[in-house]
């Protein structure tokens, strides 16, 4: 009974917090109306698979040591961040409104093209993975010109450190207001993501006590290859542990579908489902071209690098869109590895093929 009590507490909680927080977002919509195009670009750009499919081919065509590093932030808050929302469970205020509209009576929030994710809204993919990617090249640049420099005093170095630390809170500002805008988060679920994705940057690319990135970096091939099988079967359990106990995994898929003004807004690949394959695919791809630290050092002309990365991707996009869409299965296990064969790509054959030519040049 106490238990009962508790659980039904927190939901009025919760409640009466998006409900506030869906009058601040309708205001916010009506008084902002005309940055929406801008909006919907930081939505795009802040989308996680930008991250893996333009940010991490550009990052290791000229250095693999950062486009690995991005790929792993991204790999591995988007799994977590998928894991944590099928925990959570919590709704996106777009259909949000609609379902408790009569009761509570929540404000109509607008909708636009890319309001209609379909995943669970906490915490935000968008505002994590960004946090994570952001403290990541954050991090690379503070490491490569600003502690390295012998022109800077101590003094200096601390005061770039810093305005980096005010560009990248600034960026997350920015990211966690345009998923308000869309409607697609509450304000809750951004601060969430960006606490979690900073979190998350930290121990996966900075040095220190509490860091992995020397350990992942020279991690041999087999070991990442049982990381990688652990995140697969995590995501699979948890998708398999959801129907056990009676839990529809596709329900946020159907309050998106019936909630979304213009079906053509809800895409397959916001799904958590997709979201899973695409990285479960990836780390399996990041485990064969391991382990990282043997290419770290190796130099290759930019060129040549963005060269083969750009003829490599676009030869994948076009496989992509070959993918039969009619069967389901057929669909997810072929994207599973297109996702594979991208980091084996750009962090192995990339690199060694690069160098090689670089050496017989010198």
């Amino acid at each position: 009974m106490i238990g009962i009590f508790y659980v039904v507490s927190n939901m009025a909680i919760l409640s009466t917090i998006n409900l506030y927080e869906a009058i601040f977002m309708r205001t916010f919509q009506n008084y902002f109306a005309s940055y929406e195009s801008m909006f919907l670009s930081v939505n795009k750009v802040a989308d996680p698979a930008y991250a893996m499919s333009i940010l991490f081919p550009v990052a290791a065509s000229v250095n693999t040591p950062l486009g690995a590093d991005i790929l792993v932030v991204t790999v591995i808050t988007e799994w977590l961040n998928t894991l944590l929302k099928w925990v959570l469970m919590e709704d996106r205020p777009f259909w949000w409104v609609r379902e408790q509209g009569a009761v509570l009576r929540a404000p109509d929030l607008r909708q636009t093209p890319l309001t209609c994710e379909t995943g669970p809204g906490s915490p935000s993919g968008h505002v994590m993975g960004s946090a994570a990617v952001l403290f990541a090249l954050m991090r690379w640049v503070t490491a490569n010109f600003i502690d390295k420099s012998s022109e800077l005093t101590h003094k200096q170095k601390k005061r770039r450190r810093l305005l980096l630390w005010i560009v990248v809170l600034a960026a997350l500002v920015l990211v966690s207001l345009s998923r308000i805008f869309v409607a697609a988060h509450f304000p809750h679920q951004c601060l969430l993501g960006a606490v979690l994705g900073l979190m998350l940057g930290h121990v996966l690319t900075d040095r220190g006590k509490w860091s992995l990135r020397e350990w992942w970096r020279g991690a041999p091939r087999s070991r990442l290859f049982l990381v990688s099988l652990a995140l697969i079967a995590t995501s699979a359990g948890a998708y398999l542990l959801q129907m056990a106990l009676g839990i529809d995994p596709q329900w946020s898929v159907r309050l998106a579908f019936k909630w979304c003004r213009n079906p053509e807004f809800v895409h397959v690949v916001t799904t958590p489902l997709f979201s899973s394959v695409r990285v479960c695919g990836a780390s399996l791809g990041f485990a064969m071209a391991s382990p990282i630290k043997l290419r770290s050092d190796l130099k290759f002309y930019p060129v040549l690098g963005v060269a083969m990365v750009t003829m490599m991707v676009v030869s994948l996009q076009m496989l992509k869109d070959l993918i039969p869409t009619a069967n389901a299965v057929m669909f997810y296990v072929c994207q599973f590895f297109l996702y594979a064969t991208l980091p084996f790509l750009l962090l192995f054959i990339v690199p060694v093929i690069a160098s090689l030519y670089k050496v017989k040049e010198d």
